[in-house]
């Protein structure tokens, strides 16, 4: 539902979506690193900046989502 939300523009709803499947599933990587693209599409770095390093404990190895955090930290 948060990525039909995202499709729609609807950063907003698609936060809150994200957020919700985090309380059903914590340790699912990819909500965690999209609710962090959700929230840098938003404007809001530093919560970006939070949940990819969440999603980055749970899949250490994600050379993209590294450079993510490096290019948001560098702002």
């Amino acid at each position: 539902i948060a990525y039909i939300y995202e499709l729609e523009n609807n950063k907003d709803k698609a936060i809150e979506a994200y957020k919700k499947a985090i309380e059903i599933e914590p340790e699912n990587f990819y909500f965690r690193s999209n609710l962090g693209a959700a929230y840098e599409k938003n404007g809001d770095q530093q919560s970006a900046l939070k949940h990819y390093r969440d999603a980055l404990v749970l899949k250490p190895e994600d050379v993209r989502l590294k450079a993510k955090i490096k290019e948001l930290e560098s702002d």
